[in-house]
């Protein structure tokens, strides 16, 4: 049975060893590239969603705008 003092340090009662394990040397290149990877889709799709959310409103505008025109020009 093994008990866990904290993340790099476990305890083993009957064997009566404290094994340690090395502190970690920081990303790979692997997960570098992978972060990397996913910071350039993050930034792809704040544009993405800027169009997905601005377009209908600019759409409903510009039909409002164009409703107003065609009433004014019935009225007078």
């Amino acid at each position: 049975m093994a008990r866990t003092l904290d993340s790099r340090v476990r305890i083993q009662h009957d064997a009566k060893v404290i094994a340690a394990s090395p502190p970690p040397s920081g990303p790979t290149f692997a997960q570098a590239v992978v972060s990397v990877i996913g910071a350039m889709g993050i930034v792809l799709l704040v544009p993405l969603a800027l169009l997905a959310v601005g377009t209908p409103v600019a759409l409903a505008v510009r039909g409002l705008l164009e409703a107003a025109r065609w009433l004014l020009r019935m009225m007078g």
